[in-house]
């Protein structure tokens, strides 16, 4: 119990600096297209977003995805260099960045909410951090240029499964009941 009051309380503080710098927040687990998902390379991508909030007079959507135990930058956990191309690792932060863009509830629902344009937005993304370790609770963001320049190879890999994906239920299978075929 103390544990968790300890985590609180290192939580609400980061949230408290988040705060002080202008961060507002706007919405906490919210589900992409309002819970019906988002279409994106011929398929329905659902998800969850733990955290996002804006920063006006920066024009910054911050998209923030909670992470407990040892944390990575947001970088290195969705990349790494081996030889001359990138080896994706994790498509999570830049499948955020790139299905919120495409998102039409959430659009409208910001611009009602905020009366700004949410295309205006630069968008972060990162990491709220709640290790065990308290006093290293902190918020990671990717920066901002790196994963802009890397959102491209997001869509291409994501397309990529999604196709590969299509592709492996078209094929036919071996089943123990010929009769049941998948």
């Amino acid at each position: 119990k103390d544990l968790i009051l300890q985590r609180l309380k290192f939580a609400a503080a980061e949230l408290a600096k988040s705060s002080a710098a202008g961060y507002l927040p706007f919405s906490v687990e919210y589900s992409l297209g309002e819970g019906r998902g988002i279409v994106f390379g011929g398929a329905r991508i659902k998800g969850k977003i733990d955290r996002i909030e804006y920063h006006p007079g920066m024009e910054v959507l911050r998209l923030l995805d909670f992470k407990t135990g040892k944390l990575e930058s947001p970088e290195d956990a969705h990349y790494q260099i081996s030889g001359p191309e990138n080896a994706h690792l994790e498509l999570q932060l830049p499948l955020y960045a790139l299905l919120i863009r495409r998102d039409t509830a959430f659009r409208e629902r910001f611009l009602r909410e905020t009366g700004i344009e949410p295309e205006t937005l630069k968008i972060i993304c990162g990491y709220f951090s709640l290790p065990s370790h308290v006093t290293e609770t902190r918020i990671a963001e990717w920066d901002p240029e790196k994963l802009e320049a890397f959102l491209p190879y997001a869509q291409k890999e994501t397309k990529r499964i999604v196709s590969e994906i299509l592709e492996w239920d078209k094929t036919p299978r071996l089943c123990e009941n010929p009769e049941k075929s998948p």
